[in-house]
């Protein structure tokens, strides 16, 4: 099945989610700095193993929640041919990895910072990037 590269681009990800916000930082004086204990998320409807979301907890107190989301009834985001009678229209509808959420919380619990991540497909299906959007920014 195509979907498994999707379950080897969470790693990535990752390492760029981690880098982007050690470059930016939620807030002064970085809390999200040291290395965090990591908690993966396991809750896809239709497959218990299926990774959708990681938490990193850092000594600080601070929290990193990230949820991927999965699949898209966005045709313009599928290759040309794929259509409903296409063997792979299962896995864009339902398995291909489309955005990523990531949230920081402060150790009191307040949201210190919100993006969104939407992955870029071409009309081939491959992936050529990301789109970054500022969801929220601490106060």
């Amino acid at each position: 099945m195509a979907g498994i590269a999707n379950d080897y681009l969470i790693y990535p990800i990752l390492d760029l989610i981690r880098d982007e916000v050690q470059r930016t930082s939620f807030t002064v004086g970085n809390p999200f700095a040291e290395e965090p204990s990591i908690r993966l998320i396991r809750d896809h409807p239709l497959d218990s193993e299926k990774v959708t979301g990681i938490k990193l907890f850092y000594e600080s107190g601070y929290m990193l929640d990230i949820s991927l989301t999965f699949g898209s009834t966005d045709i313009s985001t599928f290759p040309l041919d794929v259509d409903t009678e296409h063997p792979d229209w299962e896995y864009y509808t339902l398995w291909r990895l489309t955005s990523i959420t990531a949230v920081g919380y402060s150790s009191d619990g307040k949201t210190v910072g919100s993006y969104l991540i939407r992955l870029l497909y071409d009309t081939k299906g491959l992936l050529t990037g990301t789109d970054v959007h500022l969801i929220e920014k601490a106060r």
